[in-house]
């Protein structure tokens, strides 16, 4: 098994995500965060991971989903992308899979152009629709599209 076929699947709003196993640097249970002033809103706050302050993103927010209520098995997915780190706040971290390239269908186009920005490829799991992230896009946020509260787009795949 090949470390570079392996993805973390998680969930947000109902849905399957999938982010590259050799990006992740670990999962922490949701914690408080510190919000910062004038950030974009997808922006959930700041965290301290061992002295290393870490951006900590809503894909619910990213993605132009309504928020879902945070339980037990929301958590924070460490990302790190050549020495930067940044948090995802998903619903729920649900298992670890093996992809060979040839399983990994380019993605479709989306009717939400935040998501089409994000989206590296899709695969089917047990009839299942898993969306794979780009990790790299995940800390572009001068290409993120995001726009204030009021004007969140609705996402519609």
């Amino acid at each position: 098994m090949h470390f570079d076929n392996r993805f973390l699947v998680f969930s947000v709003a109902g849905e399957q995500y999938a982010v590259a196993l050799r990006d992740l640097k670990e999962i922490l249970a949701n914690q408080e965060l510190t919000r910062v002033p004038f950030t974009p809103h997808d922006l959930m706050g700041v965290l301290n991971l061992r002295g290393q302050v870490v951006s900590v993103l809503d894909l619910h927010a990213r993605f132009g989903v309504t928020a879902a209520e945070k339980s037990s098995e929301t958590s924070i997915i460490i990302l790190e992308h050549r020495g930067d780190l940044i948090g995802l706040c998903v619903d729920s971290v649900d298992f670890v899979v093996n992809l060979p390239p040839e399983q990994l269908e380019p993605p479709p186009i989306f009717s939400n152009d935040i998501l089409n920005h994000f989206t590296r490829a899709v695969t089917r799991i047990e009839r299942q629709l898993i969306v794979i992230l780009s990790s790299e896009k995940l800390f572009s946020f001068e290409k993120s599209g995001v726009t204030p509260k009021e004007e969140s787009p609705v996402a519609v795949a």
